[in-house]
C-alpha cells in the first residue's frame, strides 16, 4: 500500500514468538539443568549409587507429572513452564533428605530398619513442607485466569509425585540395600 510495510503485534504475536523460543530452547536448557542438578547431588552424595537414589523420586515425579498432563489434555504453556524449576528443586531435596537420613544413621541396624526409622524421623518433616508449599498453590486453582490455574495444577501433581516417591518408593529400595561393611546384629535379650 503506496510502499508502506505494516507489522502486526499485539499480544498473541508477542506470546506466539515467545513460546516458539520456549519449545526451541527449553529442552536443551532443561537437560543441561537436570545433569548439572544430577552432578552436583552425586558429588555431595559422594557416591553414583546414593546420588541416583536421591534423583529417583524426581524422576518419578517428573514422569507422573507427564503421564498425568497427557492424561487431562493439560498443556505445557509458558505459565506452567516456570513452576518446573520449583518441582525440581523440592522433588531433589526431598530425595537427598531421605538417602541422607537414612545414611546417617548407626550402622548397627540392618538397611530395613534404618529406612523405618528414617520414615519416623522425617516424615513429618517433609510432609509439612509439602502440603505448607502445596496450599499456596491450591489458592491458585481458584484463579478466573486460565495461565495461573495451569501453574497450580502442574505445582500440585509434580510436588505430590515427588513426595508420594519420596515416601513410599525410595524407602523400599533402600531397605533392600546391601548392609553396611562391619554390619553386625547386635545379639538378642530373650
Amino acid at each position: 500500500a503506496g510502499g508502506r510495510s505494516y507489522v502486526a503485534t499485539g499480544g498473541a504475536i508477542i506470546y506466539a514468538a515467545v513460546m516458539k523460543e520456549v519449545v526451541r530452547h527449553g529442552p536443551p536448557i532443561l537437560l543441561a539443568s537436570l545433569g548439572l542438578i544430577a552432578l552436583v547431588v552425586i558429588v555431595q552424595m559422594r557416591s553414583l549409587a546414593n546420588g541416583a537414589l536421591a534423583l529417583l523420586p524426581l524422576v518419578q515425579g517428573l514422569a507422573l507429572l507427564a503421564a498425568s498432563m497427557a492424561a487431562f489434555h493439560v498443556e505445557l504453556n509458558i505459565y506452567n513452564v516456570a513452576i518446573l524449576g520449583a518441582v525440581v528443586g523440592m522433588g531433589v531435596d526431598y530425595g537427598v533428605y531421605v538417602v541422607s537420613h537414612f545414611h546417617d544413621l548407626p550402622g548397627v541396624m540392618t538397611p530395613s530398619e534404618r529406612a523405618s526409622r528414617t520414615l519416623r524421623d522425617i516424615f513429618s518433616p517433609i510432609l509439612y513442607s509439602w502440603l505448607t508449599t502445596s496450599a499456596g498453590y491450591m489458592g491458585l486453582v481458584l484463579s478466573h485466569h486460565p495461565g495461573l490455574r495451569s501453574i497450580s495444577t502442574v505445582a500440585l501433581i509434580g510436588l505430590g509425585g515427588c513426595f508420594l516417591m519420596s515416601m513410599t518408593l525410595l524407602p523400599l529400595l533402600l531397605s533392600a540395600s546391601p548392609a553396611r561393611r562391619g554390619y553386625s546384629r547386635l545379639p538378642s535379650v530373650a
